[in-house]
């Protein structure tokens, strides 16, 4: 009778283990559909790559010029998503790539140092209306950020503690992400800057170049420092220049 069991287990586990096998990690996605393998007869011909960040790994996702491009025989081999472990999971990953990428082209460009700030109005999200007006004979700080930003997130602490060591300066971080999402993070992170969510305009001046975006406006409301990027020299810079600014 144990012997029986015993065999009987081994059979489960084994069966188990097909099905677990069976379930394969993505390695590209075009149009709807996933692939365990990269189709080269994607890249290139004006399609756009981005890469997709998930808990299991990466993903290539491939914006198709022209969608006939995708032909019945690669249909065919696309992957079926119930065989794709954690699938609502990469779904999520791969809807945030798209809107960031569909979001940071606005369209006004990028203003530079030495330029006026350009008018806006956003909402923050304990619901305060901002505007220039509001910035007026102040120094402010902008960062723009989003949830799959590595260094944006681990740069929150260091820009946290700014506001409380420069309580006379504004601190506006702006993200594309709805009100409930951005307080979440916002929280989760311990990102005391006042949040301004559903940005269109601020996240727009990514244009392909990397997040954050981080500017330091002076109080005649010119733009006295703008870098894409982040890193311990960059944000010694903005600190230089918040404290001049204060100064002057």
């Amino acid at each position: 009778m144990n012997k029986r069991i015993l065999i009987a287990s081994l059979a489960f586990a084994v069966s188990l283990s097909a099905i677990a096998q069976e379930e394969t990690m993505p390695k590209a996605y075009a149009n709807g559909l996933f692939f365990d393998f990269i189709p080269k007869e994607l890249l290139g011909d004006g399609n756009t790559i981005s890469v997709v960040p998930t808990e299991q790994g990466r993903i290539m996702r491939i914006q198709l010029k022209d969608s006939t491009m995708l032909t019945d025989e690669l249909r065919q081999r696309a992957m079926p998503e119930e065989k794709i472990e954690n699938i609502d999971e990469i779904k999520r990953a791969i809807e945030l790539i798209e809107t960031r990428d569909r979001l940071t082209h606005g369209e006004i460009a990028e203003p530079s140092v030495g330029d006026t700030l350009p008018d806006f109005r956003c909402s923050d999200i304990n619901d305060k209306e901002w505007s220039k007006a509001d910035l007026v004979g102040k120094v402010v700080v902008i960062n723009v950020w989003y949830s799959g930003c590595g260094p944006c997130i681990k740069e929150m602490p260091i820009l946290s503690q700014w506001k409380t060591d420069y309580p006379s300066v504004v601190f506006l971080a702006a993200t594309f992400h709805d009100k409930a999402l951005t307080k979440q993070l916002a929280t989760k992170y311990s990102f005391n800057w006042h949040q301004l969510h559903s940005d269109r305009l601020f996240t727009g001046w990514i244009n392909g170049k990397g997040y954050p975006l981080t500017m330091v406006i002076d109080k005649v409301g010119k733009i006295r420092y703008s870098a894409h990027g982040t890193n311990e020299h960059s944000r010694a810079q903005v600190l230089e220049t918040i404290v001049s600014s204060m100064n002057e």
